[in-house]
């Protein structure tokens, strides 16, 4: 049985293949390994941006935040996907989360 991480790895190698949908589909089968994996949920969140499905971009954005909360690269994510929906003030509170992270402070 292939671990969590060979199925994420999958799903990475079909979303740079631009196999959004099927990386999609592996990554939610890595967590059923590990719903608590906030990697996973940027990857989903970045997959779901480039299909333009920005309401489940976001839904896995702030899933991903939640569960990696020092990873300024999960608030960057979360801040370009809140300002494709136009949602700016979450955008900007989101980027200086990142920065902060990415800062130390």
């Amino acid at each position: 049985m292939p671990s969590k991480r060979d199925i994420y790895n999958k799903g990475l190698e079909l979303y740079g293949q631009d196999h959004l949908e099927e990386a999609i589909a592996e990554f939610n089968k890595a967590l059923e390994i590990d719903s608590n994996d906030g990697e996973i949920f940027l990857a989903i969140s970045m997959a779901y941006q480039r299909l333009q499905d920005l309401d489940k971009a976001l839904d896995a954005a702030y899933k991903s935040v939640k569960l990696s909360p020092n990873d300024p690269l999960a608030y960057t994510n979360l801040s370009r996907v809140c300002q494709k929906k136009g949602l700016f003030p979450e955008a900007e509170e989101a980027l200086a989360m990142s920065r902060q992270i990415s800062s130390g402070f």
